[in-house]
């Protein structure tokens, strides 16, 4: 990311370039290119977190028997790590993150970073890993970017406040008056702003 330490703009007037300016803050947040520096910088960590689970020093998780290992997953400007509950997992994972910030010249804010634990984690465990990691426990992570988290084996009571808000939302209606795909059109948009 040093190679990236300021940007300038050129104008097209009448379809030739003519001028520059040069911003004082560098790349905006809303800049076109700054979401493509921000995929360069993330490839750059997903390789140091699959090299660290290539050399067994994470562990990741496995959804079903027979599905792969993830050891992370990457969303907008999320990211979710997933290894055992243990010193030695949460040490690897403040390395990966100090060597991602001396590679890239990013900082990590650790402030905005939390682990959760699966329920059967004993409690010392807990302990050990918030004191590696310097991270603080989020108990109950319900949601996340409004929908629910952690699905058990109950889905009917996961999805039933989606259901309650969908009814709510739709009490006034004249259901007799709409054709089938006008209900469609009405279900789906409000299901897609209930977050």
């Amino acid at each position: 990311m040093c190679i990236v330490s300021y940007v300038s703009y050129t104008f097209l007037l009448n379809g030739a370039p003519k001028g520059f300016l040069r911003p004082t803050r560098g790349i905006r947040q809303s800049d076109p290119l700054s979401s493509y520096l921000f995929l360069l910088c993330v490839e750059g960590l997903s390789f140091m977190l699959k090299k660290a689970e290539m050399k067994k020093k994470l562990t990741g998780v496995k959804v079903s028997r027979g599905s792969p290992i993830i050891s992370h997953i990457l969303f907008a400007d999320d990211t979710l790590i997933f290894y055992k509950a243990s010193k030695e997992e949460g040490t690897t994972i403040m390395h990966i993150l100090e060597g991602y910030e001396r590679a890239l010249g990013q900082h990590v804010n650790i402030d905005k970073c939390s682990v959760s634990f699966e329920k059967r984690t004993s409690e010392s465990q807990r302990k050990i890993v918030i004191k590696a990691t310097k991270m603080k426990e989020v108990a109950d992570q319900r949601k996340y970017l409004g929908l629910p988290s952690q699905i058990g084996r109950t889905k009917k009571e996961v999805f039933r406040y989606i259901r309650l808000r969908i009814e709510e939302r739709t009490k006034g209606w004249k259901g007799k008056l709409l054709s089938q795909a006008g209900k469609k059109v009405l279900l789906k948009s409000i299901a897609s702003t209930i977050t």
